[in-house]
């Protein structure tokens, strides 16, 4: 099986992406279609969590079949490589609005009645996750090993044939209702069209920057523009000119990238050659491992038995070269607003101020019962349910009664003398809720959202205990209650 993979990668990536998109909708709305019964909303929502966990789940599994630990850092790395200039982001973020805002004007002198649809959170939502879930696949994996094998321009219209192919069936499915006088043919050439243009500003940005990041954010722009403007809601007779005029203007771009760069459109510069060479990676601090192994995810931690049956339960951990006397000041202080901050994206959950790099004395006091804000501003955030000094100290989000929502358990653990095992576990009740999203997209959304948010605040915790020495705990002023 590996080795059938290693001879044909690219292959066997579009073979599991086609099979996990195209089964999963096809179980979900085949029958549905097959009756004529038209799909409701959440048929579609359904088949859209398939349709994006097939690219993301193959460019995944095949970069940990191929190259291990090592490619998985690599495909973070250029996930997390933003520090590209604003340019690169004005392009990637405004590129395919302007062109659809200039269609949208257009529009409304062949019908006085159009009116764009206003869904500017489901687009924004819904691009976004199109953009991530899936360049992680078509651009992360598929695409760097097809240029090398067939050159860029190549690569490029292959993949946005095949590309455009894997949107047909599935689309057609949950579209047709929407579509209603669309011809499958038709409706597959326009989404080749489409993605043909779009994988030629995604392949400029992303060559010229290195980042998987950026050619994401295109994606995304260009998606949230067709779910805000799109055909739901237009008059009749609109619809079909709408697709065929957004695919065609998709081209206004790409034509003036391939009139001024021709053949080295996908010329990669020095600069990017240079960053990316230190660090096979291309991320410096993705090195870091923040995964439990197999014993620490299936052992009992603290504050487990405050939420026996847990819907969802993920453990993270990391190892700090320090001993738990000195990682433990970085936590009690934990927390939004005035105190320390949370080691994460401060842009996030700090309100923009920098999380504490240092040991703050005044914060070191800690009691059950006591409030660490989620955020700045607000009083409502994680209560501390159980304190064991330099051992574990448990969180939770509780409801009005005192139930524990969610637990969220920082264990300690010595290795030695100089070293400390960190420990993380969230666990969330059966009455856990999530900004109202429905529980099925829970289960797909959060974990995501919580690895990426933790990875940063475990290392950030690690980095600050590693930096500091004895000097800074000696005078700090705990109590523990």
């Amino acid at each position: 099986m590996v080795s059938s993979i290693r001879h044909s990668p690219v292959a066997s990536y579009f073979a599991l992406s086609y099979l996990i998109s195209w089964g999963g909708s096809l179980a979900v709305g085949g029958p549905k279609f097959l009756r004529g019964t038209p799909l409701t909303f959440d048929d579609g929502m359904r088949m859209a969590v398939f349709m994006l966990a097939g690219p993301c789940a193959a460019g995944i599994v095949l970069t940990a079949s191929l190259d291990g630990r090592r490619g998985l850092r690599d495909l973070l790395g250029r996930m997390l490589e933003w520090r590209v200039g604003g340019r690169w982001y004005a392009a990637a973020l405004l590129t395919f609005p302007l062109l659809v805002l200039g269609v949208l004007w257009a529009l409304t002198f062949v019908s006085q009645e159009f009116r764009p649809g206003r869904q500017l959170a489901f687009g924004v939502f819904g691009g976004l996750a199109a953009g991530v879930f899936e360049e992680i696949g078509w651009t992360g994996f598929a695409f760097p090993r097809m240029e090398r094998a067939v050159g860029v321009w190549r690569a490029t219209i292959y993949l946005a044939v095949l590309h455009g192919v894997w949107h047909a069936m599935p689309g057609y499915l949950a579209e047709s209702g929407i579509y209603g006088d669309y011809w499958l043919p038709r409706f597959i050439a326009m989404w080749i069209v489409a993605m043909a243009a779009m994988r030629v500003l995604l392949v400029w940005i992303y060559t010229r920057t290195g980042s998987l990041l950026l050619a994401q954010l295109t994606h995304a722009s260009s998606t949230g523009c067709l779910i805000m403007f799109g055909p739901p809601g237009l008059p009749p007779g609109l619809e079909t000119l709408w697709f065929a005029v957004y695919a065609g203007v998709l081209w206004i771009p790409a034509t003036l990238l391939i009139a001024t760069y021709g053949r080295t459109l996908g010329q990669q510069p020095q600069e990017v050659k240079r960053r990316r060479a230190p660090s096979p990676v291309g991320f410096p601090y993705a090195t870091r491992s923040v995964r439990a192994d197999q014993g620490e995810r299936t052992r009992a931690l603290p504050g487990d038995d405050l939420i026996p049956q847990p819907i969802a339960s993920l453990t993270n951990a990391i190892t700090i070269h320090r001993p738990p006397r000195h990682v433990w000041p970085w936590l009690v202080q934990m927390g939004a607003g005035s105190r320390a901050g949370w080691y994460s994206y401060d842009v996030l959950d700090n309100g923009r101020r920098p999380s504490a790099r240092h040991i703050v004395p005044e914060l070191q006091r800690v009691t059950v019962g006591m409030i660490f804000p989620a955020r700045p501003g607000v009083t409502e955030g994680f209560t501390v349910l159980a304190v064991a000094p330099e051992r574990s100290l448990v969180l939770g989000w509780v409801f009005p009664d005192g139930t524990p929502m969610v637990t969220w358990a920082f264990v300690l653990e010595a290795l030695g003398d100089q070293g400390t095992r960190l420990l993380v576990r969230a666990r969330a009740g059966s009455g856990y809720q999530f900004h109202g999203l429905p529980l099925w997209l829970i289960r797909v959304l959060v974990p995501l959202l919580h690895l990426i948010m933790e990875r940063k605040q475990l290392i950030g915790i690690a980095q600050r205990a590693e930096s500091t020495g004895t000097a800074d705990t000696s005078s700090a002023d705990f109590t523990y209650t």
